[in-house]
């Protein structure tokens, strides 16, 4: 399968070609040449990664050069975990959920291969696996299907393990558009419903009832839960874990975590659980990572000195 970007007349094209068809869809990048003045925002990568800032959507390289954008804070600290290959301080960091360790799991030897909003680092390429799963699954690149174009955040592929994560820092976790719109018409049209069908039934929902309301509210985690679970599935069963990452001084933390809570439980109940043996899901802090950042570091390591000091003054991160 081939996989790329096109200029043409009426724009930017992605395309995904196979044996038997051929998806290309308009994608919306940053029309300009980004300057060093524009990437002030970042700590990490302003130079060698032209190509990854050309692929970028147009939205999430605006966001990435707002030094309090939500994009940029998730640049700057998984990249620079990515560049350090330090995992081990974010798997160390706590759940502020279970108050345990985030993450028993130990990645392989081989670095791992990452990407921020589908896009590569320096490469620029686009996410084969999510590209793949595009294709195969027959879905198209708009909202229809209730699957949205740059989910989630930052995927990361370890040889053993595949981790997804989405990243918060003021924003509420997205509801389900078509619901909003009036136009939702659950089992019927729904991506989500078609594929969690036995799950929502265990949970109460009837044909021909209204959609359950934990759909549209949790739309975004479903979405995330179902990546996931073809991210594993095309790459040989690898465990997948989902990890969302909250802002412990933003106003809608206590509701977010409440809802990763319950979003959790739902999943992992043995009587609603379908095919989550091999998925994880948790729920960390830019805190939390912080603290760990202090606990793990040695004082030998000036980058990771940068990053703490980075979360520790970033604006949006401190007590309101």
């Amino acid at each position: 399968m081939k996989v790329e970007f096109k200029d043409t007349e009426q724009g930017r094209v992605l395309v995904i070609a196979g044996r038997n068809k051929r998806i290309e869809s308009e994608y919306e990048n940053y029309p300009d040449p980004v300057s060093t003045e524009q990437l002030k925002s970042l700590i990490v990568g302003r130079h060698g990664n032209e190509k990854f800032f050309k692929n970028l959507s147009k939205n999430a390289m605006t966001n990435l050069m707002n030094p309090r954008g939500e994009n940029a804070l998730t640049w700057n600290v998984f990249q620079s975990l990515f560049l350090l290959d330090r995992w081990d301080i974010f798997f160390d960091s706590i759940d502020i959920i279970s108050g345990q360790t985030l993450l028993n799991h130990t990645p392989g030897n081989k670095k791992p291969t990452i990407y921020f909003w589908n896009i590569m680092p320096g490469a620029g390429y686009f996410n084969y696996h999510h590209a793949r799963l595009l294709y195969q699954e027959g879905l198209c690149f708009s909202n229809f299907w209730g699957m949205y174009f740059c989910e989630p955040d930052c995927v990361v592929f370890f040889d053993n393990l595949i981790l997804l994560i989405e990243a918060k820092l003021k924003s509420p976790f997205e509801t389900c558009r078509k619901k909003e719109t009036d136009k939702c018409k659950g089992y019927q049209s729904c991506y989500l419903y078609q594929h969690f069908m036995t799950h929502f039934k265990k949970m109460g929902y009837t044909y021909g009832a209204k959609p359950l309301e934990e759909c549209h509210l949790d739309n975004q985690l479903y979405r995330n839960l179902r990546i996931g679970q073809l991210f594993s599935m095309l790459k040989s069963s690898a465990p997948c874990v989902m990890v969302n990452v909250l802002n412990e001084h933003s106003t809608n933390f206590v509701k977010q975590r409440e809802q990763c809570l319950k979003f959790t439980r739902r999943l992992m109940d043995p009587s609603l659980s379908m095919e989550f043996t091999d998925y994880y899901i948790n729920t960390a802090s830019w805190q939390s990572i912080r603290r760990s950042i202090e606990e793990k570091n040695d004082g030998k390591s000036r980058d990771l000195a940068v990053l703490h000091k980075y979360l520790a003054r970033h604006p949006d991160l401190q007590q309101l």
